[in-house]
């Protein structure tokens, strides 16, 4: 239980930007000691849960998480598994821990029972032989395990493949559902894991059926893949600053926005505003059919780039950050998609992105055979992986022996550190 606080403040930590903030987790533990106090209390003030079982428990991240998978639970699905999904947010994390009436025990820390009696609530609440649990960030999953019995089994999904960074360090799984032999690499160079896993290679959770497009060099349209960062951040408007400074010197090009899923799309039509050479795609709009109208992509860090490349469309990359492959900011190093590794280098100003356009445009051949060595580095499977992760979550469920997997152990350098 002790590792788990340690981890817990290592979060806080690193999320706050500071190695030490002894007054916000001072002050926290303080409401959350007098929220577990009063628990019993509050408890009878609010609506009791009925039982819900379901076979499956799907735990997203977002709703993104859902519409973007739905191939891998509608062929669960139609094999007949009941399945059921607790939307994650705060409000529904808090009340539901205090909703429960699982005693926790005294040995679980004040910073952390809210974590443990959500857990608790889910368990209880939907009595699931598995559980898929899409994000890694927090206590869950390893309460999750802690609380489990010995025939339920806890899989992690993934986003995307492994960027070297400190929110990705919770293997407190059963399972672990990774890309390809490039996550299984970044995982294994660790030197923070919670938890002990079992990694399999399923390629990615979000392909459909058929991820094929003719290259179609002689189209003057490209396809850029935006971003929610610099709604959120001011800082990261740098990003937005070159793609639209580059569409407003070259109208000889047309500029085909896709927005991020969870992007509201304010700030990025207030850029595009006024630039007759570009066009805000609705969020209705598909990949395939986005990529269809164009003959390349320009991408910042988005997984977008793997299903761009998949269909045939060479990446160029925007991102004002100096290159520094020691950083742990995985945007800085280029440790979660190695692009700069087959496509040119970044480009950190309008000037540069015309260039590395200008250079795939000039050896369209070559990077069409850089999409083809990108792909396979990072994805074990390139059509149907959808269906094949929804068989391997099957076979979990079902306790087959047929499963082959990685073993990687747990290891707390970092956090021996702290």
């Amino acid at each position: 239980m002790q590792k788990l606080l340690t981890y817990n403040e290592y979060l806080v930590k690193r999320r706050a930007g500071i190695k030490s903030n002894l007054l916000y987790i001072a002050l926290e533990r303080i409401a959350l000691w007098k929220l577990r106090l009063f628990r019993p209390i509050i408890r009878f003030f609010l609506s009791t849960s009925s039982p819900t079982p379901c076979d499956i428990l799907v735990l997203p991240s977002g709703p993104a998480d859902i519409s973007q998978t739905k191939g891998v639970w509608d062929n669960l699905e139609k094999n007949g598994y009941k399945i059921e999904y607790a939307n994650y947010t705060l409000k529904s994390i808090f009340l539901n821990a205090l909703r429960s009436k699982e005693k926790i025990e005294s040995e679980v820390h004040t910073s952390i029972f809210l974590f443990a009696a959500y857990c608790k609530f889910l368990l209880n609440k939907y009595n699931p032989k598995t559980v898929c649990v899409f994000y890694h960030h927090n206590m869950i999953p390893s309460f999750l395990m802690k609380y489990k019995d010995k025939s339920q089994k806890i899989i992690h999904i993934p986003h995307g493949m492994q960027p070297d960074h400190y929110l990705y360090t919770s293997f407190d799984f059963d399972y672990y559902l990774v890309f390809g032999e490039s996550s299984i690499e970044a995982i294994k160079k660790k030197k923070l894991r919670i938890g002990n896993t079992k990694l399999i290679k399923t390629g990615s959770t979000t392909l459909k059926k058929e991820y094929s497009l003719e290259p179609n060099k002689e189209l003057k349209n490209i396809l850029f893949f935006s971003d929610y960062w610099p709604e959120m951040y001011p800082r990261e408007r740098r990003f937005f600053d070159i793609v639209f400074d580059w569409a407003k010197q070259h109208p000889e090009y047309n500029l085909l926005v896709k927005q991020h899923p969870v992007e509201k799309g304010d700030l990025l039509r207030s850029y595009a505003k006024g630039i007759d050479n570009v066009e805000v795609l609705d969020k209705s709009v598909g990949i395939k059919e986005a990529l269809e109208r164009t003959s390349l992509c320009i991408v910042g860090w988005s997984v977008a780039s793997l299903e761009a490349a998949q269909m045939n469309r060479p990446v160029v990359v925007a991102n004002f950050r100096e290159y520094d492959p020691d950083s742990d900011d995985y945007v800085k190093s280029d440790s979660f998609l190695h692009l700069e590794k087959f496509f040119p280098k970044r480009a950190g100003t309008s000037e540069e992105l015309h260039e590395r356009i200008s250079e795939v445009v000039g050896d369209y051949e070559k990077y069409l055979g850089r999409c083809r060595e990108f792909v396979h580095f990072h994805l074990e499977h390139t059509t149907e992986s959808n269906k094949f992760a929804a068989q391997v979550i099957s076979n979990i469920h079902l306790n087959s022996t047929e499963i082959e997997y990685t073993e990687v152990e747990e290891t707390l350098e970092t956090l021996n550190q702290e």
